[in-house]
């Protein structure tokens, strides 16, 4: 889970935090990384990543607003 810039392993008894780390690189990308242990207690596994080594998660500047046209593209009261 990614809340506020940092990223939280899915069962408290094995609570991890995974710092996302700041704007770098060619494409300003803001990155995390997953271990295999966190990738294994993850309850949203199936569904994102079947690596051994775990996984890096990478968020493009522009991602907010993808995320809101993806919102917006979705709400049937919105007219298209």
């Amino acid at each position: 889970m990614i809340a506020n810039g940092t990223t939280q392993g899915a069962d408290p008894q094995v609570l991890t935090i995974t710092p996302l780390l700041p704007p770098g690189g060619k494409h300003h990308q803001r990155k995390a990384w997953f271990t295999a242990k966190q990738c294994t207690i993850c309850p949203l596994s199936p569904r994102c990543t079947t690596a051994k080594g775990g996984r890096v998660v990478a968020w493009q500047p522009h991602h907010h607003m993808q995320e809101a046209a993806r919102q917006q593209a979705a709400d049937p009261h919105v007219a298209g």
